[in-house]
């Protein structure tokens, strides 16, 4: 399988990435109203399609799961503020980060684990 465009590999991993959060998200019933529920689910998808895009779309020369975890680490601190939970928060940034990192070298290199 041929590399793929990393653009395209950005928004791919970016739209994986906040789609699982999403539906994750969605059934839980702990926020107040429905517009603090709106504002952590929005929040929620902008950061983590950023996570994924960016480890997706740039290549800074540090291994694909570094770079993810790191960016996926720094942006879940902007949504602390919206959860009650927010070792919850970073364990899936981190996590996610981690996952996509990985999925963007491998996309980056044609496809191939090993």
């Amino acid at each position: 399988m041929p590399p793929v465009n990393p653009v395209i590999a950005g928004i791919m991993l970016g739209v994986a990435f906040a789609a699982l959060d999403l539906a994750w998200l969605w059934p839980m019933e702990e926020w107040r109203s429905g517009v603090e529920r709106l504002q952590a689910l929005s929040a929620t998808v902008l950061v983590r399609f950023t996570t994924g895009f960016l480890a997706g779309a740039i290549d800074v020369g540090l291994s694909g799961w570094v770079f993810g975890v790191l960016i996926g680490g720094v942006l879940s601190l902007l949504l602390i503020r919206f959860d009650r939970a927010p070792v919850r928060v970073l364990a899936i940034g981190l996590s996610g980060g981690l996952w996509v990192g990985v999925m963007a070298s491998v996309l980056r290199e044609g496809g191939a684990f090993g």
